[in-house]
């Protein structure tokens, strides 16, 4: 085991091994490479080593106190790559480790010194090995061919070519280009896409989300709306009603966003820059870690204001759930009678932004961008109760006007439909609403949660909206799931002979917002808890399309100015 004053009793072995691995070292790897601080983002880097010495890497980090590491999370790293040097791996490590690494870690660093190690601050996977490896999970999507062993560095660009192989025949019509980071499923590039915009790079992680994202922008063509083209000359506004004609192809990167760089996205730059960053630290249903949440999802924001900097977008638009509002002495209360309050929006809420909510929006300020925050709630769009905080952004030297939020909704005689249209019409025919049925078991047990009150307590109300659906919606057991207890002829659900049902993943979508064509069958292993995780994590598109008409209002400002 370590000791306190010597890391090399981490490696447990004959002391005449160490000297003859000492004596092996490739030349390479002494004198370290030079340090290259990373200026923005959340910390990241590689420690190579030479193979013996990983285990005792993961000892030496259980024993160096680094911060953020509690004492019962396992250590694990984000990827064991090859490295150049016969013998040596490049362990890409976590953030935690990567921070303390950066604040010069005493005895890690000795460790490293000891054993022949380097770290390299700000390295990144490269773009032939970071796609779904190295997260414990098997992936999905085609492998790339490009299977070489070298590192990608924040301040140093890979020459390689991008895993989105950009067409300027692609860019030739939209009314604006995008870039859609912690894609999911594409909620933001379907809102987007409605009013004219193309996407010329999406970035997601999951390799299930990445399957469905695939499966629905495949290939696709996309139309331009009436929108005024607020980036094409004048001579070229006469086409906005014209279809593309060419293909808008996914662009899709499949990797953690630690491991995006710089020359994956266009090189003739973007408008806006979108992204719903993990929500899960933030939201009410978990723990609320915040910016302390495990595996650095709390602090990925950072990898927002990492591609601010790099990239420097006129415009973004970002998305999370409204915990992130309330957080550390943020509140929200009921103004049922604001002038906002509309038909249909029961508890209008009026929200004051926490310490974590500031410290974010100082980050991305402190980018150079002017920006603007609205809790918006989907009912005015669709059938769903759902409030989720929207950021939207300006670089300050375009001086852009404010946005207009109330420009964002419906006209009010387009008011989404109740419940009970939304619902399967045949229903007695359709297997999907057969297999959206609970168990008897299941019944049981729900009546035990409300008390044998199930019927009243856990009923979604066919003549009202929907309440806000979530990612994890098809858990019986859970208190907050609603069921369907009343199909839309009246027919009655409570359990003789017809016991309460899910919602159909068909249901569920267009509460969502998402389109007809949007393919909501078993993206993989036959397993349709994957459709509703992939929806309830979404955002709605059409208050995506609303934010970004106002946008686009906004941008054809700027532009005569």
């Amino acid at each position: 085991m370590l000791s306190s004053s010597s890391p090399s009793g981490s490696i447990d072995q004959p002391q005449q091994h160490q000297q003859q691995q000492q004596q092996s070292q490739p030349q390479i790897l002494t004198p370290p490479l030079p340090y290259h601080p990373q200026k923005y983002g959340t910390p990241v880097g590689v420690v190579i080593l030479p193979n013996p010495s990983i285990q005792p890497f993961k000892t030496a980090i259980r024993n160096a106190s680094v911060p953020g590491l509690t004492e019962d999370q396992p250590i694990a790293f984000r990827g064991v790559d090859p490295h150049t040097v016969e013998g040596f791996k490049q362990i890409h490590v976590s953030t935690e480790v990567a921070a303390s690494l950066m604040d010069g870690n005493a005895y890690l660093t000795m460790f490293l010194k000891e054993c022949g190690g380097v770290f390299i601050p700000g390295a990144r996977r490269k773009k032939g090995r970071r796609g779904g490896r190295g997260s414990g999970r098997q992936s999905l999507h085609r492998d790339n061919e490009d299977e070489g062993d070298d590192i990608s560095t924040s301040s140093s660009i890979s020459t390689s070519s991008s895993s989105a192989d950009f067409n300027e025949s692609e860019r030739a019509s939209p009314l604006f280009t995008f870039v859609e980071l912690f894609a999911g499923i594409g909620g933001f590039r379907i809102g987007l896409e409605r009013i004219g915009g193309a996407c010329v790079l999406a970035s997601e992680h999951d390799p299930i989300a990445c399957r469905i994202y695939r499966r629905h922008f495949d290939n696709k063509q996309v139309s331009t709306s009436t929108s005024v083209n607020v980036n094409a000359s004048e001579s070229d506004k006469g086409n906005s009603n014209q279809e593309m004609g060419n293909e808008n192809r996914h662009h899709l990167v499949e990797c953690d966003m630690l491991d995006v760089v710089s020359d994956d996205f266009p090189p003739e730059g973007f408008d806006i820059l979108t992204a719903g960053f993990p929500c899960q630290p933030f939201s009410s249903r978990g723990e609320q870690k915040g910016l302390n949440d495990d595996g650095h999802r709390g602090q990925l924001y950072q990898e927002l204001v990492r591609t601010l900097m790099e990239q420097r977008p006129p415009f973004f638009l970002f998305e999370n759930v409204v915990g992130l509002v309330t957080m550390e002495g943020g509140h929200r209360h009921a103004d049922r009678d604001s002038e906002f309050a509309k038909p249909r929006i029961d508890g209008k809420h009026t929200f004051k932004s926490g310490k974590v909510m500031e410290r974010i929006l100082d980050a991305f300020r402190d980018c150079g961008y002017k920006v603007e925050w609205r809790v918006v709630n989907s009912g005015r769009f669709v059938s769903q109760y759902r409030e989720r905080v929207y950021f939207v952004g300006s670089l300050t030297e375009l001086n852009c006007p404010d946005m207009e939020w109330d420009n964002i909704y419906p006209p009010e005689e387009e008011k989404p439909p109740i419940l009970r249209d939304v619902l399967e019409q045949d229903f007695a025919q359709s297997k999907s609403v057969a297999e959206s049925e609970i168990t008897l078991q299941q019944w049981e047990k729900l009546q035990l949660i409300h008390h044998g009150e199930a019927a009243t307590r856990a009923r979604l109300k066919v003549e009202d909206y929907a309440p806000t659906l979530i990612s994890s919606y098809r858990i019986p057991a859970s208190p907050t799931t609603r069921f369907v207890m009343e199909e839309a002829d009246g027919t009655l659900r409570h359990g003789d002979p017809l016991r309460p049902r899910f919602l159909t993943t068909r249901e569920f979508r267009d509460i969502m917002g998402f389109p007809d064509d949007f393919d909501v069958s078993a993206p993989y292993n036959n397993e349709l808890g994957h459709i509703y995780q992939g929806l309830g994590n979404a955002v709605v598109p059409p208050v995506i399309e609303g934010i970004g008409r106002e946008m686009l209002r906004l941008m054809k400002l700027v532009k005569q100015q």
